[in-house]
């Protein structure tokens, strides 16, 4: 079921097709609602430090192969500049392939959040190049969620997608043989 069905569903009363055993029982309200500034905060703030940690051991490992390699007198990490554009990319690319693929982070998965296109699909790559990439410059955009009324995010206003409380991974069915 998309997004914009289950939103109409709800509207008119009707249950969703998500049977309440696969939802815990204190998200069941939340199912399907776009969600808010804290639990949108709480995701980001996994995948940052998910990419932190990955910053901080690939400097380890190349302060340690330089030295391994060059034999200088004490470890010599790499300039906080290339730290810097490395954990941008890897937070613009883990956020690209996420919301692409499955539309949801790492951070996404834990809290039970997925982003979803205007029509309740997955979004395409570009979409979510160019929404990851907007993310990443403008991250006081998420602030909008406080003023809207419908939980958008100014990205989410200017890209036209919706980030929803989704605890249920649908897996794909595999057609019978004959």
């Amino acid at each position: 079921m998309k997004f914009s069905e289950y939103e109409a569903s709800i509207a008119a009363g009707q249950k969703s097709e998500v049977g309440d055993s696969s939802v815990p029982r204190e998200a069941r309200p939340f199912q399907g609602h776009r969600a808010g500034l804290v639990t949108r905060a709480v995701a980001a703030l996994i995948d940052l430090g998910i990419v932190a940690l990955t910053v901080v051991a690939l400097n380890a490992i190349a302060a340690i192969v330089r030295f391994l390699v060059v034999r200088t007198a004490g470890l010599d990490l790499p300039h906080i500049q290339w730290s810097i554009v490395l954990g941008a990319a890897l937070l613009w690319s883990s956020w690209t392939w996420g919301w692409a693929v499955t539309g949801r982070t790492f951070g996404g998965h834990i809290m039970g959040l997925r982003v979803v296109s205007r029509s309740g699909d997955s979004l395409g790559w570009a979409t979510a190049a160019v929404r990851a990439a907007f993310c990443l410059v403008f991250p006081i955009g998420l602030l909008w969620v406080l003023v809207s009324r419908s939980n958008r995010s100014f990205q989410d206003t200017f890209m036209r997608t919706s980030v929803i409380h989704d605890w249920v991974m649908t897996i794909p069915s595999v057609p019978e043989e004959s």
